[in-house]
């Protein structure tokens, strides 16, 4: 293995006095910081629109996930009730599927793969 340098090399040297003056100037420090992050969010507007893609699809995936020793039979019984009483009759949906302990296929690349577990479930609307 081997052996530590008694002194600090010149990376270590250079950091320790730049670590050294933004403790002694730490209001400038708290400033320049919450400057530098103003100006980030300012110039977040500069972004092209081709950096965050619009979405051209309209519909919604809920992925749930009951607590870990819940039975297959309590996700469905849950999964039932919210399609009673929130997706049936609404004129705002269209169509729905749900997928009980498993995931829905992968149709979308940035979707991870759910394994197939008894508490969770995965609907799409």
């Amino acid at each position: 293995m081997k052996a530590h340098h008694e002194s600090k090399g010149r990376i270590g040297q250079i950091f320790s006095r730049v670590l050294v003056v933004c403790m002694h100037h730490r209001w400038i420090t708290i400033g320049v910081t919450v400057a530098a992050f103003a100006l980030a969010l300012f110039r977040m507007k500069f972004v092209q629109q081709q950096f965050f893609p619009s979405s051209d699809r309209d519909e919604l995936i809920i992925d749930w996930n009951l607590p870990e020793n819940a039975s297959i039979i309590e996700t469905n019984a849950q999964i039932a009730r919210f399609e009673r009483e929130q997706l049936q009759g609404n004129a705002g949906v269209d169509d729905w599927s749900t997928y009980v302990g498993t995931g829905a296929p992968r149709f979308v690349l940035s979707f991870d793969l759910q394994t197939a577990n008894t508490w969770l479930a995965r609907s799409s609307l």
